[in-house]
């Protein structure tokens, strides 16, 4: 569902709203460099573009050169596939210019000096796991959904981002903001009091990535989902999940239980969730 140009998912029934967009970077000036600065800074980015890491393409395997494109805001150098996805992400998110074909103010060599490929790739894929595919050369070329499902993940979905902004990201000298401890005490649950049923707080807690049994607030229906995201910002924490269905939605800890690899072949969890308390009278 979309409201107001947002994202808004379902949070069991109600209206949660979370926005979706990149993490708050200085503003990025927009100036016009004359020739001369456009010259030097030319000479830059192709030192820049010879570095390891910056000499293929942050988002898929193929190899740059100086004809390459590059995500001013997010520092990454890009090739020219998957450039034309990154302009489909609008400018609040990619910024996208030409090596050869655009004038470089200083600010932006500065950003892409600042990030370049290693790091920005250390941020945006902080908790990608051996299972996400990534593209390839292939799926670049034909630019399919494949192509273009990682690329909206990865930075407008911030699915694998790293904890904490960045700029916290790089005042860490290139490493993640240490996540928050998840709270003493349990969650209360979703709706407030009407005792919905819930798996209750299990010995290891869901990260970015888990396959997760979920049990809906609305009708107790169980089902296997995945966490793309925790969020520490207001104790306590809650937890984006997809449905089977694709679907998005917010929830809390209670309603979720990490499943096991036999759970997940047999396609059902081995224990039920429990009963919800009785209400008071």
């Amino acid at each position: 569902l979309r409201a107001s140009g947002r994202r808004v998912c379902t949070y069991d029934g109600l209206l949660a709203q979370k926005p979706r967009t990149m993490s708050q970077m200085p503003s990025m000036s927009n100036y016009k460099a004359d020739a001369k600065e456009a010259d030097r800074n030319r000479k830059r980015l192709m030192a820049l573009i010879k570095r390891p890491g910056n000499n293929r393409c942050a988002d898929c395997p193929a190899r740059l050169a100086q004809n390459a494109w590059a995500s001013v805001n997010l520092g990454s150098f890009i090739c020219f596939q998957c450039s034309g996805i990154h302009r489909n992400l609008g400018v609040h998110i990619s910024k996208v210019r030409s090596l050869n074909l655009d004038s470089w103010n200083d600010d932006w060599v500065a950003q892409m000096e600042r990030w370049g490929n290693t790091k920005a790739t250390a941020y945006w894929e902080a908790n990608i796991g051996p299972n996400d595919r990534k593209p390839t050369l292939e799926d670049s070329n034909a630019q399919n959904h494949v192509h273009k499902a990682f690329i909206r993940d990865k930075y407008e979905n911030k699915r694998w981002a790293a904890n904490g902004s960045q700029e916290e990201f790089l005042a860490n000298g290139g490493g993640p903001a240490p996540a928050a401890p998840p709270p003493a005490e349990a969650a209360p649950a979703e709706g407030g009091g009407g005792g919905a049923a819930h798996f209750g707080l299990a010995e290891s807690d869901p990260v970015s990535g888990t396959r997760c049994w979920y049990v809906d607030g609305r009708d107790g229906s169980t089902h296997l989902v995945t966490v793309l995201k925790v969020y520490y910002d207001d104790p306590p924490p809650y937890y984006s999940i997809r449905m089977p269905n694709g679907t998005e939605r917010n929830t809390v800890r209670e309603k979720l239980r990490v499943a096991t690899a036999e759970e997940i072949a047999q396609g059902a969890p081995s224990a039920p969730p429990a009963a919800p308390p009785p209400t008071p009278p």
